[in-house]
This record gives C-alpha cells, sequence and structure tokens, in this order.
C-alpha cells in the first residue's frame, strides 16, 4: 500500500499535541508520528507514552558478554594450554582484574552503541522529510499515513496551524517492496534508471567483468593466479619447516627443549665443589636467589615478607637432608611458589649454585 510522507512545523507545543491526539484518532499508530524539536520535550508533555528505550539492556548484556570473554582470555586459555611454570598459574590476581574490567567495559561500550543504532533503527533506508527551520525552534511533525488517511491527516495539520507544510509519496528502497528479491530488484532499477535498463548490453557486460574478478579473486589465496605482494621480508633468506640444508647438531649438544629429567637420577653429571665452582655459585646465588632467600640462606631476603610459606631455610638440616639431584630439579622446575630458574641459570650455574648452597650449613 502507498505511503505519503506529512510534516508540519508548529510554533508552540499545545498544538502540537492536540495534532498528535486527532492523528491517534485517525487511526495512524504513534510509532508513524514523529515529533522532532531543538527543545527537549518529554513525551508526556505532548500526550504521547513515555518511550522506554532498550540500550540499558543492550548495555548489560554487552557487560555480561565481556565478562565472560575476559574469563576466557585470562583463565580459560591458561586451561585449554596450561604451561609449567614451576607449579604456578599465569593468571595474576592484579593484573587480572584489570583486564576482567577493562574487556567488561569494551563489550558494554560495543553493546551500548550497537543498541543505540537499533534502538533509532538505523540505518534507515526509507525516505526522509526534514525542515531546517526545526533548529530555529519550530516543532516539526512527520507522519507516515496511507494514501487514503493523507487528505485527512493533512487537513488536521492545517486546522492546528501547521505551516510550512510538505507532502510527498514514500519512495521504499530496494528490500522494502513487497514480492520476490528478484522482483524488488528489477522494480529498484526500473525506477531508478528506466524500464529499457535491463535490456542494455552494456549491464551484460558489467555483469560479465564482476562475476570473472570475483572468480579470480577467490583464487588468489591458493596460488592458481600467483599476485606479488611486496613486504619488509621479501629478500630475506629463509628455510621453511622441515626444508633444509640444516647443520647437524653437535654429537654432545643437550636437546633444544633442555635437559632430559630422569626420575632418581641428575638431567646431568654434578660438577666438583672446587674453590671456582664456590665462587661462582656464590655470585649467581646473589644475583638470582639471595632477594627471597637472604644473603645467609635463613630464608629472610627482601621479598620473603610477601610469601606465605615463607621461602626455604637454606642452612636449615631438612633443606640440607635434601639430595643434590632433588636441588637440581627444584631449581629446574620451581616448587610451590618458586619459579622454575632453568631460563636463568644452565646446567653448570645450577650445580655451582647448589655447591654453595651445601656451603651454607649451620
Amino acid at each position: 500500500m502507498a505511503k505519503n510522507l506529512l510534516i508540519g512545523l508548529f510554533h508552540e507545543a499545545t498544538p502540537t499535541a492536540d495534532t498528535l491526539a486527532q492523528l491517534r484518532e485517525l487511526g495512524i499508530p504513534d510509532d508513524c508520528v514523529t515529533v522532532m524539536s531543538g527543545i527537549p520535550y518529554r513525551p508526556e508533555w505532548l500526550g504521547r507514552p513515555p518511550v522506554r528505550g532498550r540500550v540499558p539492556m543492550f548495555a548489560l548484556i554487552g557487560a555480561g558478554l565481556g565478562l565472560v570473554t575476559a574469563f576466557v582470555l585470562t583463565w580459560g586459555l591458561w586451561l585449554l594450554y596450561p604451561l609449567n611454570q614451576g607449579g604456578q598459574g599465569i593468571t595474576p590476581v592484579p593484573p587480572t582484574l584489570i583486564i576482567l574490567f577493562e574487556v567488561t567495559m569494551l563489550g558494554t561500550m560495543w553493546a551500548a552503541f550497537v543498541g543505540l543504532l537499533l534502538e533509532n533503527r538505523f540505518p534507515i533506508f526509507k525516505s526522509q522529510l526534514y525542515d531546517p527551520r526545526i533548529t530555529e525552534g519550530h516543532i516539526g511533525v512527520l507522519a507516515e499515513v496511507d494514501a487514503e488517511l493523507a487528505d485527512k491527516a493533512e487537513a488536521i495539520l492545517k486546522a492546528n496551524g501547521a505551516h510550512h507544510l510538505q507532502r510527498v509519496e514514500e519512495k521504499y528502497p530496494l528490500f522494502a517492496r513487497p514480492g520476490n528479491l528478484l522482483d524488488r530488484l528489477k522494480a529498484r532499477v526500473t525506477t531508478l534508471f528506466g524500464p529499457d535498463l535491463l535490456q542494455r548490453p552494456f549491464w551484460l557486460v558489467v555483469a560479465v567483468g564482476i562475476v570473472v574478478l570475483l572468480a579470480v579473486g577467490a583464487f588468489i589465496p591458493y596460488g592458481i593466479f600467483p599476485v606479488a605482494i611486496p613486504t619488509q621480508m621479501e629478500h630475506q633468506v629463509s628455510i621453511g619447516f622441515q626444508q633444509g640444508p640444516r647443520l647437524a647438531a653437535p654429537a654432545a649438544a643437550v636437546p633444544v627443549q633442555g635437559p632430559v629429567l630422569i626420575a632418581g637420577q641428575p638431567a646431568s653429571t654434578p660438577y666438583p665443589a672446587t674453590a671456582d665452582s664456590l665462587q661462582r655459585g656464590k655470585v649467581l646465588y646473589d644475583l638470582t636467589c639471595v632477594v627471597c632467600h637472604g644473603a645467609s640462606g635463613d630464608g629472610n631476603g627482601r621479598l620473603s615478607g610477601f610469601f606465605v610459606p615463607k621461602p626455604a631455610d637454606l642452612t636449615s638440616a631438612r633443606t640440607q637432608a635434601f639430595s643434590d639431584s632433588q636441588i637440581f630439579l627444584v631449581i629446574t622446575q620451581g616448587f610451590g611458589a618458586m619459579p622454575s630458574l632453568a631460563e636463568n641459570l644452565d646446567v653448570q650455574n645450577r650445580w655451582d649454585v647448589i655447591n654453595y648452597v651445601r656451603s651454607l650449613k649451620k
């Protein structure tokens, strides 16, 4: 059914409210009548029902989705792909709280933005009618009415003192016309360009060209039609996965993943506790261990107060009762709150530290 758009301007709110009431009595629903004004009139002042927006609901849903996403990014991925960090997780609480807050707020803002667009029915494809005098203080009433009611609606606007009245036939876009998609396409093209447009050979050429471009573009990622894409690594000499030539590793090389730990055995032959080893062990101990275990090894380092339980007393009989292999495993893999030091100390360095720890007996 054909529609007409009517817009009229009013000076005051009272005749505007009367017009809205009479249009409602005529059978025009409130959602087909729009009031435009530079002054924020409340709907109740114009006799209209209060507007209840759904933007808060969208924002709440977005906050929930953001919070779930944040939990997936922080804890979920670690649960799916756990990493050995000396018995410690990789989700410390303070940074994780920041991530939870930020992602939750991001979801809230995006959902509120999308909800605002949907609430205002953007994008609007239908014909729009506007009068710039509305920005000068006038109140505009825009009504979308059926063609058979257009004359009566126009009479109501005029009777209530509407000025600068405009009336146009509404133009529907492609996807608003009744019928199937092909009929809507033909109707829209015919309306815009004339009834003989689809008979022109030019458009046949355009259609074939579009199909060819889409086909070529679809095969580019598969290398059927190679396209040179310049990058900063274009001229770099590199070797792909499982491609040669590769240099053979030395016979005594340690595997890339580090020493292989066998239950009950050290990963390598213990290094003798020479004077040089003890000296190196003290230097390495002061660099990596003293902040927690203290200079004398009694577990009273500067950071010891931040751990519960406190760092081990390396001078105690309990700790000294550990075998060298057990201490080596603790340094390599970590234990409790102590992280792995495998990246900080190579195999010989660990034995130097062990030799120095043995010298700290009470």
